[in-house]
């Protein structure tokens, strides 16, 4: 699944998202070769998901910071992966805790996850078309 463009639609979305660190960037932070980690390029302020974004910075995300786990996950293997897991496990209402590293402090945020989004998807078979709405909690 996380390989799959689809994933981007599928609420809740994190609001968030960059670049994984590769060992010598982890070596050069402190960050043990076998976690996971992520430089934040990016916090959502645009189109129908900006409301994503806009929990992220609230709880403190910003771009550079450096992701190191999430709801104590550090297991993750590319931003592929991470996205969907997120899209697929955490729900609306609730929080998520955040792990990064600024500089070189150290923080636990806490982020409300956003409620899902309608979808709209087009289908056609055999000549026939079909809408439906999707909405994903």
């Amino acid at each position: 699944f996380a390989w799959r463009p689809s994933k981007w639609r599928l609420s809740p979305a994190p609001g968030f998202g960059g670049r994984d660190l590769d060992e010598k960037a982890k070596q050069r932070h402190g960050i043990p070769e076998e976690d996971y980690a992520f430089r934040v390029g990016y916090v959502v302020t645009w189109g129908e998901r900006a409301h994503t974004g806009r929990a992220a910075h609230k709880a403190g995300i910003r771009k550079g910071d450096i992701v190191l786990s999430v709801d104590g996950r550090k297991d993750f293997l590319s931003q592929e992966h991470f996205h969907a897991w997120f899209r697929l496990t955490q729900k609306a209402g609730t929080d998520c805790k955040i792990e990064i590293l600024r500089g070189k402090e150290r923080k636990t945020l806490t982020m409300k996850v956003q409620p899902s989004t309608n979808v709209y998807c087009t289908t056609e078979m055999s000549g026939i078309h079909t809408t439906c709405q999707v909405t994903w909690s």
